[in-house]
């Protein structure tokens, strides 16, 4: 096409290939006696998708109070510093609360259960965790309770003062 521009579609491997960086330089032929060929460098990320899991709290367990949630995330391509965490809980399955987003992935987070409300048993929690380039993979916990008791009020011993009786003599 002298003068004028085409576009190529070029596919390499399939849609699952081996993630990875791939580098690769592009001969292309040109209409230009000057310059009749070209050679472009072309790198290529097939970037897999992080994996997390919550590793506290599991099925089963009872929470009561502040609780630490723990989780391992981990990504093939990436840092694991480079990864952003994004938490919350449910009681019915549909309505997602959050706890936080975009968190660091430091592999904790202390959740004050008692701003729950009501208690329960069946209560989840969801982490998804996002890569830089977007990828992102979910895990959501089995159910467990959460059980908070009603503060404690300090009590006070009220005494009567002793009865002062005059004496007559």
């Amino acid at each position: 096409m002298p003068g004028g521009s085409q576009e190529v579609q070029l596919t390499l491997g399939s849609p699952d290939a081996a993630y990875g960086t791939y580098s690769l330089r592009l001969c292309v032929a040109a209409d230009n006696p000057l310059y009749p060929f070209a050679t472009v460098p072309v790198t290529i990320k097939v970037n897999a998708a992080p994996s997390v899991a919550i590793t506290a709290p599991v099925g089963g367990d009872e929470l009561h109070g502040k609780y630490e949630i723990t989780w391992v995330a981990t990504d093939h391509d990436d840092d694991e510093d480079e990864l952003l965490i994004d938490l919350a809980w449910t009681r019915d399955g549909e309505t997602w609360h959050e706890l936080g987003t975009g968190l660091a992935n430091t592999g904790s987070f202390e959740w004050n259960t008692t701003l729950v409300g009501e208690a329960g048993d069946a209560f989840r929690l969801r982490a998804r965790v996002t890569d830089p380039a977007g990828a992102f993979h979910e895990f959501v916990t089995d159910e467990f309770t959460i059980v908070n008791l009603a503060p404690r009020t300090p009590t006070s011993r009220f005494t009567r003062p002793p009865r002062h009786t005059a004496r007559q003599g």
